[in-house]
């Protein structure tokens, strides 16, 4: 019996003793179990932080799928009404396109300027703003009527159409893209995540009710 316990005492597994071999063996697994638990506890931190502000833009992308569909519905009630309404349809991408670039343009130079200036009011800011937006409107929707008209020899009622379409749908937006970050910082809402679909929103739905209007108006001329 002696000589078992002294066997069992030291006796080695590649010279090291077998007590001390699992003692490090069990260390070995507790350790590998506590790195792959941290993993997930990281893995689920990440996720609870990227599903923050997810989740804000969530609210505001829903709210513009739905203006999304709401904009088809705006062209109903013009269908029946304008016999050149396919003529008209050719160029919806382009009439709430452009002054939604242009939005995208103006309204980090927006907050720029009412960061940077502090002479400047509001109100200057966004006269300004409309002033640009009016001059980028008119520049765009007069080369938009002669590429229309003189390239593409359309009637001169869709080249015009298109032409005060683009004008006014950038002045509104340039006025929205002003205006709108303005009013969500006062309600206490973060601007990059609300303004920017709450905009695109708004702008889409003034351009097809001004184009489609001017359309109307044009069609018996």
């Amino acid at each position: 019996m002696y000589r078992i316990s002294c066997f069992k005492n030291h006796a080695t597994t590649a010279g090291i003793p077998i007590r001390s071999y699992h003692h490090n063996m069990m260390m070995v697994h507790k350790d590998k179990r506590s790195s792959k638990a941290g993993v997930l506890q990281r893995v689920l931190l990440l996720s609870l932080a990227a599903m923050q502000p997810a989740s804000h833009r969530l609210i505001w992308l829903m709210a513009l799928a739905v203006t999304g569909l709401f904009l088809a519905g705006i062209m109903g009630p013009f269908i029946a009404s304008l016999d050149w309404f396919a003529l008209l349809t050719l160029f919806i991408p382009v009439v709430p396109g452009i002054p939604g670039n242009h939005e995208l343009q103006s309204m980090p130079e927006a907050a720029g300027s009412r960061a940077g200036s502090l002479a400047g009011s509001r109100g200057n800011v966004i006269g300004r703003e409309l002033g640009g937006g009016g001059f980028v409107g008119g520049v765009c929707g007069l080369a938009a009527s002669l590429l229309l008209t003189l390239l593409f020899q359309l009637p001169l009622q869709a080249g015009i159409a298109v032409g005060l379409a683009l004008w006014i749908s950038i002045m509104f937006g340039t006025i929205i893209s002003a205006v709108l970050p303005l009013l969500f910082q006062r309600l206490g809402k973060k601007r990059g995540a609300a303004s920017g679909p709450a905009a695109a929103a708004v702008s889409g739905s003034i351009a097809l009710l001004i184009y489609f209007g001017v359309g109307y108006l044009l069609s018996g001329v």
